[in-house]
């Protein structure tokens, strides 16, 4: 004899929770999901039922804080239009002219890791020097900066500073795929 089983989850997060989300192909709900990538719980609800969290959410409640630029812009039916939620992103830099950049990076108030790319090709650099710092940044970089870089990287400001160049290419022999 089969039996119903009703089974209940609860999941506790903190402010520094990651949360993305992915509509439905049909506009028939969402998922949230929340957590890093090892550890994440999905939810998945449908138009009504999350626009209903949105109301209470942005309502508030006694002992409840919002973080700045983490409520969603609209609440709209059809979720195919839904923007995603705002992040706060803050760089801090501190630059000393004889030694690298100190960065720090925080997205809505919590600290993140970061990886510096900087293109500068003023005076100090030899033709070899450049290119091992270009071939690193090339292929530890993610798709999405690398486009970026190797626009930067084919004409670099100051380029003209850099010693023992001569007519070779700013991207001759340079990884264009990340990895190895």
């Amino acid at each position: 004899m089969l039996k119903e089983l009703t089974i209940g989850a609860w999941v506790s997060t903190t402010a520094d929770c990651p949360v993305r989300y992915q509509i439905d192909p049909n506009p028939d709900g969402v998922a949230l999901i929340l957590g890093s990538p090892r550890r994440e719980f999905e939810i998945y609800l449908d138009p009504t039922t999350l626009a209903e969290i949105i109301r209470l959410g942005t309502q508030g409640s006694p002992g409840v804080q919002h973080r700045r630029g983490r409520t969603m812009t609209d609440t709209p039916q059809d979720f195919s239009t839904a923007r995603p939620v705002s992040e706060v992103i803050e760089l801090v830099i501190r630059h000393d002219p004889d030694g690298p950049l100190d960065i720090k990076v925080f997205i809505d108030g919590v600290p993140h890791t970061a990886t510096e790319f900087i293109v500068d090709a003023g005076a100090g650099w030899t033709w070899a020097e450049w290119k091992e710092k270009r071939d690193a940044d090339l292929t530890t970089a993610s798709d999405a900066a690398r486009s970026i870089l190797l626009d930067w990287y084919n004409e670099p400001p100051g380029g003209e500073y850099v010693d023992g160049r001569n007519t070779e290419h700013w991207l001759d022999d340079a990884p264009l795929h990340s990895g190895p």
